[in-house]
């Protein structure tokens, strides 16, 4: 009988020994857990500050990208009026010729009809005054639009 009880306190014993289970040092695997943890915490607050320079980058490149925009915009308008200042310019040059030319046909006009009157005898003291007093009119504005002309032409030329 006690080598019944001495093989029955074995199999129990032995039983109680292969049913416990392995003990796993719980402080071990803490301190890879935060390990863990915390490495997992600075690759997410990498991965954020380099969000953030992605973010100020494209911020900055936005900006240059506006500015450039704007100056383009300036430019373009300073160009458009200076070609319509030349427009304006080229028109006015053109005008002042046209009125010069006018100007010198009325002359000439007024000359050829005061020589006809006078060859044919017909005008007086008083209309000869008149006459050179009429051409000595058309002369003188004839060099005033002249001097518009070459005002005109000077401006055209700065530009």
């Amino acid at each position: 009988m006690k080598t019944l009880f001495y093989i029955a306190c074995c199999f129990f014993s032995m039983q109680i020994a292969l049913a416990q289970e392995i003990t796993v040092d719980s402080v071990a695997i803490k301190t890879t857990n935060v390990a863990a943890q915390q490495k997992l915490e600075k690759e997410q607050q990498k991965l954020q500050k380099e969000q953030e320079k992605a973010v100020k980058s494209a911020e900055k490149a936005q900006k240059k990208a506006e500015k450039a925009q704007r100056s383009a915009e300036k430019e373009l308008k300073k160009a458009q009026k200076a070609a319509a200042k030349k427009a304006s310019l080229e028109k006015d040059v053109k005008k002042a010729k046209d009125n010069v030319a006018k100007e010198q046909k009325n002359l000439i006009k007024s000359q050829d009809k005061y020589e006809k009157l006078k060859r044919k005898g017909k005008l007086t003291d008083k209309d000869e005054l008149k006459w050179s007093e009429k051409m000595l009119d058309h002369q003188s504005k004839a060099l005033k639009l002249n001097e518009k002309l070459d005002k005109a032409e000077q401006k055209l030329r700065k530009l």
